[in-house]
């Protein structure tokens, strides 16, 4: 063992100071033969249970420190600071460090977390303090000649911490170092004050010293070449081995011996595995939380199921609740229950269930889940096995909307000292890291753009395997510009660190006791309260943790109910909805899923047209399905539900388990199922059995192999039958879904359904509503509504509410969604609308509305919106007319403050009201519709007075091969011509210097992205321009489901005659030939008549006798015309609109 411990080091967890990770520190001290190590990140105990964890894993002894921020008087706003070392001897040490970084964060943070010497004194006990680096407050006055202040400042350390107070000597060749060295040794023979080497570790091995110094870089936002960087001098903050610390300080062989010392006064060890719940009081009559929870329980269930419950439902009952309390945690069922059923009394919606909760019936009984196990085959044991002891882990989705209102009763309920949110850390990912190092080396941003976006989108991509998957990035390797072989090697280095420290979007601890008596607590600055560990480390020192999660389709569906409660005067109650109602399911087999939680993708859409759902059951098994894995399997799925392949459950006594699947293993508890039946596992083993199979490890799956199989023998099954599904179960167990979670999405996702069935102008009014913040999404959403049918009406500020509404079967815009009109200046409009009416002018909204919230940046918006048409003059005169609208609102609100009233009551109008009818608007030129449709597009997400491609619609609905609202799914390679605008374009160069371009190009419906590469740029350039309309060809790429078109070809709209052979149809009724129209039809074409056979197109004509349900097609050889817009339009207003199609012939 080595006779050297190192005691001052920095993991990631010191932000961007360290690149050294906790495992890193704890692998070089067991390379080293450590016999213990300390962790001392800067103001925080991050990753203290983390390191106390790994470290004894090594059977190397943890001591768990900080290196604190001390400052002259915490509460002062001062930049003052000192280091001060601090490491918990024992249990009170422990909890006085967490008391010390906790409180540091609650109300000392001033650019750090900081305490100051009366916070230290308070908490002192059981801790061992040292002098720290050089910014410690001791060798800060030695380096200014201060001895005798020096001197002081030592003894009043030794008085703080009882003689438990060490002097550091560091070693890295600066020339402070030996002055403070000097007066260390000197400070220590005068008081005895004992000295330990340390090296202030930051980076594991002397190689790394580079790519610290870029983290410092991008930790201060600066440069390499900046000399105003902070940068730490030489290489020499490594993790240096015990001989190479025994050599430097060979002069000072106490100090490297007092190391070991300090380290056998070190008792402290942490608790993993033991429950900390919060005790839930009792009410009156009950003196156990188990009778109590048995008293809900049964209580609940004959509410659900009526007062004669079935055997087998009381049998399990009475299961769980056993299982419960042997586990120990009907306390934690009760919380639960309580916050769940308090919210929904609040009025905030919860969700079905979530997870694995799902799968019990003392959830369903007492109200945690609204999903019935037995009816679903959800498995208890899949939940809470007591194989398997575990804390039970309950995720609860309320209405994204009143979320916080189930925080705040925890709150109120437990106490805020005993709730707090749960800390998550960024990490530096392979694209990230790449944009950070760039920065740091002065690569300009677009290359580091480039070069990010080579790595794969993948959850699992590393920058490892982007070099090895990924050429150009291979190349980075021995590029000859050096920066960029720097970039991916210091990337490398980098990756993986983490970045900032952040809230947990759900999580929540409760805690028995106050929150700082048990961990330490983090304050962001958004004064948000969160724990300093992590969830996975909250778990594992026994914290009950539960995320409340905000789930938008929850608040969708509220609104779509209070809509149709506005409307129809019906309450929609999900519990009496029949699930087999044929309208919701026609919704799937038409693909009409946008808005439909869980299944609106464009893969999932089209896996539904081909299946054609008919009960609850195949939604539950799409949604586990549709992921990947089991993806695979979701053809043979279709297949045998549609009766196109034999059903196989391999053995009639696995039918009852895989029956609703057709025979494909889906999910979990199938697997659970199987083993239970054919090899006679308990659930509980079932489930211990599944993960195995689940890991794929050879030496385990070995172990329970002869146990399946004897089992199955025994149980009269033959062998080779069990082997076979044995074999066939591994694979599936990996990509098996839970059951439980799927179902109780399902459920929702129906009842999304269900009301876009029934009530699809509510239903689609709320989800506009719920996306009124994402512009491109409103656009996907409304061109849904007028494939439905049903309008989107523009803003109106006579007509519109803050939220999206439905009237006459018409959904109105709301004012939430047009930019730049805050919630503020919206409830000022309604309110002066409610109070006195419409408003007939801008000059009347200016007067009656709160020009502090309506200010001329909304005014503009609204303006130009279209939300203001209603008023007198056009949009361009209200534009211009704004100034002076608001020059007179102010007028008159300040004339109608400073009325007075005299000694008898009576108003006294200081000056007499000016006639708004008098004030005329400026006279302007009309805007044009391009640009009144640029301006829409901009502020609504859409275009509402129509599009700017309605010109050019003939051509690209003719000739366009796909089309958004087509039914057939994009294939990867598909050959695509797609006509469009051009909506963005972004030209980057490739490595070798040549230019290529990102495209997307904007139709009927949507967007879809392309790019250009060099070798056809050089043709395209000139039609790459912004708003150029063009026809653009090539393959389609599919990357995460996300279709985008490898370019081809560009070419201007105009000239797709010419390219493409076409038709012009033109469908006339027979009364249209009765009236004599066709006459003037000839006279048409005769004029329309192409003199370049190269742009020409045949005319056939599609003579329609509908009694006798026939169309009859002459193809009119006389005439070949190219047709215009103009000649198009004209041939519209004689025969009417919808009876003319261009149609290509190639």
């Amino acid at each position: 063992m080595s006779d050297f411990i190192h005691l001052h080091n920095h993991s990631d967890y010191s932000l961007l100071d360290s690149c050294c990770p906790v495992d890193d520190l704890v692998q070089a001290a067991e390379q080293h033969q450590m016999k213990a190590l300390a962790l001392t990140d800067y103001g925080n105990l991050f990753g203290a249970a983390q390191f106390f964890s790994a470290a004894k894993a090594k059977n190397i002894k943890p001591i768990i420190g900080m290196e604190a921020y001390l400052a002259p008087d915490r509460l002062e706003k001062s930049k003052l600071i000192y280091h001060i070392v601090l490491f918990a001897k024992d249990q009170q040490g422990y909890q006085n460090l967490v008391a010390l970084t906790s409180q540091s964060y609650m109300d000392g943070f001033y650019y750090k977390p900081r305490i100051d010497k009366t916070l230290l004194r308070a908490h002192a006990a059981g801790l061992i303090g040292t002098s720290a680096c050089l910014k410690g407050e001791i060798p800060q006055r030695l380096m200014h000649g201060q001895y005798e202040e020096a001197k002081a400042l030592a003894l009043e350390y030794l008085e703080i911490f009882q003689g438990d107070f060490y002097l550091e000597i560091q070693r890295h060749g600066l020339a402070l170092d030996a002055v403070v060295n000097d007066g260390m040794q000197r400070l220590s023979r005068e008081l005895n004050i004992p000295m330990i080497a340390t090296n202030d570790v930051h980076y594991r091995e002397k190689a790394d010293a580079t790519a610290h110094e870029i983290l410092l870089c991008i930790q201060a936002g600066k440069t390499i070449t900046d000399v105003t960087r902070p940068k730490y001098p030489g290489d020499t903050f490594y993790f240096r081995s015990p001989a190479e610390m025994k050599n430097l300080f060979k002069d000072v062989p106490s100090a490297i011996e007092n190391t070991l010392a300090l380290a056998e006064k070190i008792s402290f060890k942490m608790e993993f595995g033991k429950s900390q719940l919060p005790v839930f009081g009792l009410p009156e009559g009950f003196t156990s939380e188990n009778e109590y929870l048995a008293h809900l329980a049964n209580a609940g269930l004959r509410k659900k199921m009526g007062e004669t419950i079935s055997e087998d439902a009381q049998k399990r009952l009475d299961y769980e609740l056993a299982m419960i309390a042997k586990m120990g945690f009907p306390g934690y069922f009760l919380i639960v229950q309580d916050f769940i059923n308090a919210s929904r009394q609040m009025g905030v919606a919860v969700g079905p269930g979530r997870g694995s909760a799902a799968g019990s019936l003392v959830s369903y009984a007492i109200g945690i889940t609204d999903v019935d196990p037995m009816r679903y085959q959800l498995l208890f044991e899949r939940f809470l096995n007591p194989e398997r002891v575990s804390m039970p882990d309950i995720d609860i989705d309320f209405d994204d909307r009143n979320r916080g209102k189930a925080i705040e009763y925890v709150q109120q309920k437990y106490g805020t000292d005993h709730v707090a949110q749960i800390i998550t850390f960024g990490t530096m990912a392979a694209r990230g890291v790449i944009r950070d190092v760039a920065r740091a080396l002065t690569i300009p941003l677009s290359e580091a753009d480039r070069i990010a976006k080579m790595i794969p989108k993948r959850l699992d991509i590393t920058l490892e395997k982007a070099v090895a998957e990924v050429p150009e990035m291979k190349a980075l390797e021995t590029h000859e510009d050096e920066r960029m072989r720097s970039l991916i090697n210091v990337s490398r280095s980098l990756e993986g660190l983490i970045r900032q420290p952040g809230v947990h979007a759900a999580g929540v601890v409760i805690t028995p006791k106050p929150m700082r008596e048990l961990v330490p607590i983090y304050k962001s600055a958004k004064d948000e309260i969160s724990t300093q560990f992590d969830k996975d480390w909250v778990e594992k020192i026994g914290l009950l943790k539960m995320d409340f999660l905000g789930l938008a389709t929850l608040t969708i569906l509220e609104d779509a109910k209070k809509l149709i409660r506005q409307n129809y005067n019906v309450d929609v109650d999900f519990d009496r909805i029949p699930l087999d109602d044929k309208k919701t399911f026609d919704l799937f087999w038409r693909g009409e899923t946008t808005g439909i939680f869980q299944f609106e993708s464009q893969g999932m859409t089209e896996y539904m047209k081909q299946l054609k759902p008919t009960t609850i059951d195949d939604l539950i098994a799409m949604n586990a399905l549709y992921r990947p894995g089991p993806m695979e399997f979701i053809p043979q799925y279709i297949a045998r539900k549609n009766g196109k392949e034999p059903v196989d459950c391999f053995h009639s006594n696995l039918e009852p388990y895989l029956k609703s699947t057709y025979g494909v293993i889906v999910y979990q508890e199938q697997v659970m199922q199987v083993a239970q039946e054919l090899a006679g596992f308990s659930l509980g083993k079932a489930d211990v059995v599944r993960r195995i199979m689940s890991k794929k490890k050879p030496d385990e799956l070995a172990k329970i192999k002869p146990e399946w199989v004897d089992g199955a023998v025994a149980r009269g099954y033959k062998k080779e039958l069990a082997e076979k599904i044995f074999e066939i179960l591994v694979p599936f167990s990996n990509y098996a879904f839970n059951k439980s979670h799927s179902a109780a999405y399902a459920i929702v996702a129906y009842q999304t359904a269900y009301l876009k069935a029934h009530y699809p102008g509510e239903f689609m009014a709320a989800v506009l509503t719920s996306e009124m913040a994402n512009t491109d999404r409103i656009a996907v959403l409304i061109h849904a509504c007028r494939d439905m049918g049903v309008e989107v009406l523009p803003p109106d500020v006579n007509e519109s509410m803050a939220e999206f509404y439905v009237k006459a079967n018409n959904i109105r815009f709301g004012l939430g969604a047009v930019k730049n009109v805050g919630l503020g200046a919206i409830e000022s409009i309604l309110q002066a609308r409610e109070k006195s009416g419409r408003f007939k002018s801008v000059f009347d909204l200016a007067e009656r509305a709160d020009l502090r919230l309506v200010n001329k940046k909304v005014l503009e918006s609204l303006i130009q919106a279209g939300a203001c048409d209603s008023f007198t003059g056009h949009r361009a005169q209200m534009f211009l007319a704004i100034e002076k609208a608001l020059s007179y609102g102010q007028k008159m609100q300040q004339q109608a403050n400073s009325d007075q009233v005299d000694i008898f009551g009576q108003a006294v109008q200081s000056e007499s009201r000016v006639d708004i009818a008098a004030i005329g608007l400026p006279e302007a030129p009309r805007w044009t519709h391009a640009e009144m449709l640029q301006k829409e597009k901009e502020l609504l997400g859409f275009y509402a007075s129509g599009h700017p491609l309605d010109r050019y619609r003939a051509e690209i609905e003719a000739f366009s091969t796909y089309h958004f609202d087509d039914e057939h799914e994009l294939r990867e390679g598909e050959p695509i011509r797609l006509g469009g605008m051009i909506a963005e374009m972004r030209q980057i160069f490739d490595k070798k210097g040549n230019p290529m371009a990102f495209v997307t190009l904007e139709t009927f419906g949507g967007k879809m992205e392309s790019v250009v590469f060099a070798s056809v740029m050089k043709e395209c350039q000139p039609m790459l321009r912004k708003d150029h309309v063009v026809m653009l060809t090539g393959k389609v790429s599919i990357r995460n489901e996300a279709p985008s078109i490898i370019c081809d070809g560009i070419y201007p709209i105009g000239e797709t005659y010419q390219r493409i052979r076409s038709r012009v149809q033109i469908h006339i009724a027979q009364d249209i030939l009765q009236n004599g129209i066709l006459d003037n039809l000839t006279a048409l074409l005769q004029k329309a008549q192409s003199a370049n056979p190269a742009t020409s197109c045949e005319v056939v004509l599609c003579l329609d006798f509908p009694e006798k349900n026939i169309i009859a097609h002459y193809k009119v050889s006389r005439y070949k015309i190219t047709p215009t817009p103009d000649i198009l339009q004209q041939i519209q207003l004689l025969i009417g609109q919808g009876k003319i199609v261009v149609k290509a012939l190639a």
